[in-house]
Formats: C-alpha cells, sequence, structure tokens
C-alpha cells in the first residue's frame, strides 16, 4: 500500500474512533450479525493457551475476551486513536498478557514464527493483498491458523450501497473476489470459506423492527440453501469467513 493510501486510512480511521461513528456499516453489523459469531466462535475455539495476533484490532475487537483464554495477546492497529482505546480496556479489566501496538500491517515488527493464531475482522480488504499475505505467513508458526472474516466484492446490493454511501469505505479499500480467495489457496495448505448473506440483505430496510427479527432467520436458512444447491453463487455473497491452516513456507 502505498503512503497516500495509508494516511487516508489513518484519517478513515482516526474520526471513527475519536467520535465512536455508528454509521451504515455499524448498522449492517449490528441487524446481519451471524458472520460475527460464526467468526467468533472459530478463533474461541482455536486460541486456548496459544499465542494470538489480533491483525488489526481496532479499539480492542476479539483481543479482550480472547486474554482470557489464550497465553499471550498482542492487538496491532494502524489508528492510534483505536489503540489508545484498547489500551484502556486493557487496564479497566487488569490484564497482564494482553499488549497493543500502532503497527503497519503490511510491515510487522514480530520475528519470523511468532504466532500460533493471526485472526482479523475487516482488515485485509484494506490492504495489499499479496503483502499481507506475505507477512502473515512470515509470523505464523508452520503449523498455525490465520481466521478471518471479510466482506467480498460482487454483491450486487453491498456494491450499490458502497456507490452511494461513500463516506460508509475508505477511498482505497477492495472487498475480496475470487482471484483473493485463489491467493491463500495457493499459500496455504488447508483453506476453508464460509459464505454469509445473499437474498437476506433484502431485509435491510426492515432492520431492527419485528418483522426483521421474525424473517431473519428464515431468510438465513434459504441463503445457506442456495449456496449448498448452487455453489457458484457464493461468490455473491456479502461476507466470508476464512480459516487458513498451515502456511506453506
Amino acid at each position: 500500500m502505498s503512503k497516500s493510501n495509508k494516511e487516508n486510512e489513518i484519517r478513515f480511521y482516526e474520526k471513527k474512533y475519536k467520535h465512536r461513528v455508528k454509521d451504515l456499516s455499524w448498522k449492517l453489523s449490528h441487524y446481519f450479525n451471524d458472520f460475527t459469531k460464526y467468526y467468533q466462535v472459530k478463533v474461541l475455539e482455536r486460541c486456548r493457551g496459544k499465542k494470538i495476533l489480533e491483525y488489526g484490532c481496532g479499539s480492542g475487537s476479539l483481543a479482550i475476551p480472547l486474554a482470557f483464554i489464550g497465553k499471550k495477546i498482542i492487538g496491532i492497529d494502524i489508528s492510534e486513536s483505536g489503540i489508545e482505546v484498547a489500551k484502556k480496556q486493557k487496564r479497566e479489566n487488569n490484564l497482564n498478557n494482553i499488549d497493543f501496538f500502532v503497527m503497519d500491517a503490511e510491515e510487522m515488527s514480530f520475528d519470523d514464527n511468532s504466532f500460533d493464531v493471526v485472526c482479523g475482522t475487516g482488515i485485509l480488504h484494506h490492504l495489499n493483498i499479496k503483502n499481507a499475505i506475505k507477512e502473515i505467513k512470515r509470523i505464523l508458526k508452520s503449523d498455525g491458523t490465520a481466521i478471518f472474516l471479510e466482506p467480498m466484492g460482487v454483491n450486487p446490493l453491498m456494491t450499490l450501497l458502497r456507490k452511494i454511501n461513500p463516506n460508509l469505505v475508505t477511498p482505497n479499500e477492495h472487498p475480496l473476489r475470487n482471484n483473493d480467495l485463489k491467493l491463500f489457496d495457493l499459500q496455504f495448505r488447508n483453506t476453508n470459506y464460509d459464505f454469509f448473506y445473499l437474498i437476506s440483505l433484502l431485509l435491510l430496510p426492515l432492520g431492527g423492527s419485528r418483522i426483521f427479527k421474525f424473517l431473519h432467520d428464515t431468510f438465513v436458512k434459504i441463503d445457506a440453501l442456495i449456496f449448498r444447491l448452487f455453489p457458484q453463487v457464493k461468490r455473491f455473497a456479502w461476507q466470508v469467513v476464512m480459516v487458513l491452516d498451515n502456511p506453506i513456507k
């Protein structure tokens, strides 16, 4: 990522964490959160007693709860304001096995083979994917695991929302596409992808209402059925949870 692009990312997230912005992105994740719960379960079940890096931790994200089951937790982010909030949470919870650093995710200062698990939400699509993969592989142990939750870039509704709500995204972000997933397939011995939300997104105008809550689970089941019967449409999903095992060194 170029210097100017990094500066754009920093400005965007400094504003977000300083002013605690609850924008359309927050609302989407608040109403449609099955993928977040699924991601958290995948991370938590693999992290007990492990050394973990939360890659792009923001204001603490999953790093704080991970500290209660992991051996050592480190969180990094490009936003100083986000890291300040994370450090405050660390102090409030009296946690001694967790540290937070302002750091460039594409040029980390950690030694090779340092971590058992690397995890992150909505971080990779802000980075140069090839540079990110190279760094993640470098710091992971050979039997390590990377787990990420990321937006996909082909869903028609989400593409439209990004265009008509430019403040929803940073200028340089690039939600993932199939070609990006193929890069991970080439760099990890075992990869698994679970996709979330297709027609369920049609419920967005009803978000938070009783009708939304009534219909949500049914629409999610329909999405799962569509993905199972027609796997080629998975690329049109909104979110993907990636579990990447055993980096190829």
